[in-house]
């Protein structure tokens, strides 16, 4: 049996969907740790309290394996500590970090640095999921014999539904982004972009921007004064398929966290980026995290928070359909080969049957 300790269930929920029924009956899945009773401490000062509750879950749950998330992460460690003592769970720590400063500069501190080494030391076996969390497990001392890469996944059929798209003659080339409107997803190169198009393209080209965050009352002014910006809101799962539909072309320009002079946070899976693939969208990303290893070719990729560089690949793209065809299939392919879900499933399966 597999315990599964929150923080991942998002993760492994969806992607143990498609593993065989006789695989996913031995998945235990924790919904809520106030369910389970168990206490979270994410302040620096309380890594190291004991976790209420967690000792007795394990009993309840007498799992062979329990996975957690990220090796900086308080009830990883108390999970390792635990796991050490009772010496008979296996722990297996799923790992999405891109950078070291990734938890912010508090991480870097003594203690919490302490805490993800004797992590490392006992943990079972780490699932990175990109090569860019694999290399940034490497550099922190986590044995390379443990650390199993296993891409996360979509259902590609879902959406390739929306890659039959029939463009109205004369209509704008809508671009478009779904996402957290947050400074680091690149919101303000969207918007430098739009106002460049808006001056000189007259209305050829509008992005599309789904999405709700602190940056929501910033979209809203641009789009009412912009012709070249539109706020589509809050879309659901549901409504996905129809939104990329919408669209020629997908962006997602994403900024570094940085703090004196410190990456804190680089773009790890971005999520809407693979279901944007498997919809064969042209895409647009920047080069931050892993988003260059997902999308796999460098002539999709600008330098971070250039607007200028973004509205000349859009340029590109309108004025050459063979490339917005290429890129559609080349996409559609890659997401086939690389991020299906069921592979996913099957190489989380292979790590976690290595488990010694």
């Amino acid at each position: 049996m597999y315990g599964l300790i929150p923080g991942v269930e998002a993760f492994l929920t969806t992607n143990t969907e498609s593993l065989p029924s006789r695989v996913r009956s031995g998945i235990t899945i924790v919904p809520s740790h106030y369910q389970a009773g168990v206490r979270f401490s994410s302040s620096p000062t309380g890594q190291l309290t004991y976790i209420r509750g967690l000792a007795d879950l394990i009993d309840a749950i007498s799992p062979d394996v329990i996975i957690t998330y990220e090796i900086y992460s308080s009830i990883t460690y108390q999970v390792t500590k635990l796991g050490a003592a009772k010496g008979r769970t296996k722990h297996v720590i799923l790992c999405n970090e891109t950078s070291p400063f990734n938890r912010g500069l508090w991480s870097v501190f003594p203690l919490t640095r302490w805490m993800a080494i004797r992590t490392i030391q006992n943990a079972d076996a780490f699932i990175a999921l990109t090569e860019l969390a694999k290399s940034s497990l490497k550099s922190a001392g986590t044995p390379s014999a443990k650390i199993h890469r296993v891409h996360p996944g979509v259902f590609p059929e879902d959406f390739e539904s929306a890659s039959h798209r029939t463009k109205i003659p004369g209509s704008p080339w809508k671009i478009g982004f779904i996402g957290a409107l947050r400074k680091n997803k690149g919101i303000h190169t969207i918007i430098r972009a739009a106002k460049k198009i808006s001056r000189n393209d007259q209305g050829k080209v509008v992005f599309r921007i789904a999405g709700t965050g602190p940056l929501r009352p910033l979209v809203l002014s641009a789009a009412q004064s912009e012709k070249s910006l539109e706020y589509v809101g809050f879309i659901g799962d549901t409504e996905k398929t129809m939104f990329f539909q919408s669209l020629d072309a997908f962006v997602y320009p994403c900024i570094d966290d940085r703090l004196a002079g410190l990456v804190r946070w680089q773009e790890q899976t971005a999520y809407s980026v693979l279901e944007a693939m498997a919809t064969g969208l042209p895409l647009i990303v920047t080069q931050s995290g892993a988003l260059p290893e997902i999308v796999g070719r460098s002539d999709v990729v600008i330098p971070q928070g250039d607007a200028e560089s973004l509205v000349q690949k859009i340029g590109q793209l309108i004025q050459c359909e063979d490339k917005r065809e290429m890129m559609s299939s080349y996409f559609i392919r890659r997401a086939r080969e690389n991020f299906d879900i069921r592979r996913t499933a099957r190489s989380l399966r292979a790590a976690i049957d290595a488990l010694p």
